[in-house]
């Protein structure tokens, strides 16, 4: 009777050091979550706020579109990036809509509107103001041979727009509706070199 219980007392035993075992490794899966730094939020000259003189264009193709926004921010290597544009507002004195699109850059030139795209949306006027949302993600891998003291990229956005239809489009600018570019860091980047 006594091996029994021994036997009985060993596997409780063993049940606890198991789950003891467990707790330590999620424990450390989450240290090692926040040394790499999780999501940091907005970095530095991320936000970019336009809250007077709207562009304007009548255009009908990239080319011929208006700029909105920019924006050129350093971004460390081995990080994700969300780069958005939320609720970005036109009005026209006419129905139609507009086309808006986020272009970027990570070789140093300027963007310009046949850049890489992040994202596009359109949006209907009416002749009235109406708003649109855009959002993409840039993930900065560290290249192969590249050593920890190298701080990463600098990234560059334009955020244009241009006519879907004849007529003339206006970007809604004012300090209750501004035109506004945010970029934020979300956490390590699940790519490799």
């Amino acid at each position: 009777m006594g091996r029994i219980a021994e036997t009985t007392s060993e596997a409780s035993a063993a049940r606890r050091d198991e789950a003891r075992l467990r707790e330590l490794d999620r424990k450390a899966l989450r240290a090692q979550q926040v040394a790499a730094g999780g999501a940091r939020g907005i970095v530095p000259g991320g936000l970019v706020l336009r809250t007077s003189g709207g562009p304007t264009t009548s255009g009908t193709t990239p080319a011929t579109g208006a700029s909105v926004l920019s924006a050129s921010v350093p971004l460390p290597y081995g990080r994700q990036f969300e780069v958005r544009v939320p609720n970005l507002g036109f009005n026209s004195v006419a129905a139609g809509f507009v086309i808006a699109q986020i272009t970027y850059t990570i070789d140093g030139s300027d963007p310009t509107v046949t850049s890489t795209v992040l994202d596009t949306a359109t949006s209907d006027t009416s002749g009235s103001t109406r708003g649109l949302n855009m959002t993409g993600f840039v993930a900065v891998a560290r290249p192969l041979g590249v050593d920890d003291t190298v701080t990463g990229v600098t990234l560059k956005v334009l955020v244009s727009f241009w006519a879907g239809l004849a007529g003339t489009y206006t970007v809604q600018t004012h300090p209750t509706w501004p035109a506004k570019l945010v970029i934020e860091d979300k956490g390590p980047a699940a790519v490799a070199a």
